[in-house]
């Protein structure tokens, strides 16, 4: 929350005073969920109350505290006074805030053993089917049916392994470097300019914005990502704002690839060119939750810094996010339309796997992609989706037009669409398609 006058300061403490409000809310949620036989399992319920209990063993010290008072401490249209009684009112809050955390885990410890459920949405009936199928369209972005889909998450998949095969044999030493080589060139600072200054000859323009880095608050570290970007505000894209999480950063050796997917020419240059198309769009549109939409593009990011960055092997770069898209986001995408629709367990799962994995590793991860499939059915869906039409769509595009194939028409040709579903957004590209030849 921008803090930058008075005005700003009392709109902040009025919504955290509002907070509590919420998560009573969600509490009230989950209470009609378990008398309906819908609460969670024990084991997801284990994970939920670790979270929470985090955020309220940091009650003496929690970031809450000090990002307010930093953020007030250089505002000139209030003074000392008024300053003091802020840091006040916001220590109260926060601590009302975190009692109502303890109320929220206190109440969903007594929801405990509720659960009816232990395998996917299929086991509610026909209400659990037509629930998966209409999330589904909402996770893809795309009136799609749950076997279509399956259909491009199976293709997208072929397609990873022969990349990833493709890039072991071409280039023997890099399969023999696998994940000991760090993609980073330095600072972050040095890599996001690193990563604007390739990406230029490949995409259109951005106006002039800034971009602020921020270190994620420690108590945070252990929920969140490497890397995030914030969503600017529909209305002023000029000023960006990405988080780096040191504690798994530290751990990070595809650095590059995440700023490419948080910063250039991922999120932040994405939201960037979308804001510059609201007389076309409108700002209701821009406003629209289509994160399947959205992150398409960001993980595409990561697959043009591995082919066109000019410091690091194609091979080694593609080969890395290769096996991370196969594992991380396409097999977990599967497993959950398998397992949440289609009723296939940990057997079935594992008869997949072997064909990809030696035994042992299938077996293992069997069990982890059934268990995530039960308990976040939709959340692998909204990333791998989109990024398997896009690929498919590029794809598509380089063999139909070979020599006369240009990425940056490509690309203007899918940001000048403006945030959509792809059933609108990909006949557009067919077009575009048909119009290059």
């Amino acid at each position: 929350y921008d803090i930058e006058n008075k005005q700003d300061v009392e709109g902040y403490l009025t919504l955290l005073e509002d907070s509590p409000r919420f998560l009573n809310d969600i509490l009230t949620f989950q209470k009609e969920k378990s008398e309906f036989g819908t609460f969670m399992r024990d084991a997801a319920l284990d994970q939920v109350l670790e979270q929470l209990q985090d955020f309220i063993d940091s009650r003496e010290t929690c970031f809450l505290y000090a990002t307010f008072d930093d953020s007030i401490a250089e505002l000139t249209d209030i003074t000392d006074e008024e300053r003091k009684a802020y840091s006040e009112r916001n220590a109260e809050l926060v601590n009302a805030l975190i009692d109502a955390y303890e109320a929220l885990r206190d109440g969903l410890e007594e929801l405990r053993g509720t659960a009816t459920n232990e395998g996917g949405l299929l086991n509610y009936g026909e209400e659990g089917l037509r629930y998966f199928e209409l999330s589904l369209k909402d996770s893809a972005c795309s009136d799609i049916t749950p076997q279509e889909a399956l259909d491009i998450l199976n293709e997208e998949l072929n397609a990873q392994i022969a990349t990833l095969q493709s890039a072991a044999q071409n280039d023997p030493e890099a399969y023999s470097n696998f994940g000991q080589i760090e993609l980073s060139l330095g600072t972050t600072e040095e890599n996001l300019d690193y990563l604007k200054n390739i990406m230029e000859s490949y995409y259109p323009e951005l106006p002039e914005h800034t971009v602020t880095l921020m270190d994620c608050p420690e108590e945070l570290e252990d929920q969140f990502s490497p890397a995030a970007y914030l969503i600017p505000p529909v209305d002023d894209a000029s000023e960006n704002l990405i988080i780096l999480n040191a504690k798994t950063l530290a751990d990070d050796i595809r650095y590059l690839d995440t700023l490419a997917h948080e910063g250039y020419p991922g999120h932040l240059y994405h939201y960037q060119y979308l804001r510059t198309l609201t007389e076309k769009t409108g700002y209701m549109r821009q406003s629209l939750s289509l994160t399947g939409y959205y992150e398409s593009w960001s993980q595409t990011a990561e697959v043009f810094f591995d082919n066109y960055n000019t410091r690091f092997s194609p091979n080694y770069c593609n080969l890395m996010t290769s096996n991370s898209m196969i594992g991380n986001l396409l097999l977990p995408a599967i497993a959950s339309i398998r397992v949440n629709y289609f009723g296939d367990g940990v057997d079935e799962l594992n008869a997949i796997l072997v064909n990809i994995y030696q035994e042992e590793t299938a077996a293992e991860l069997a069990e982890i992609y059934y268990q995530y499939a039960v308990e976040n059915p939709f959340y692998m869906l909204r990333y791998a989706m989109g990024f398997s039409m896009v690929q498919q769509k590029l794809r598509e595009a380089r063999k139909e037009l070979d020599y006369h194939f240009v990425l940056k028409d490509f690309n203007e040709a899918f940001l000048s669409v403006g945030p959509t579903y792809f059933n609108i957004l990909m006949p557009v590209m067919d077009q575009w398609i048909a119009d290059n030849k």
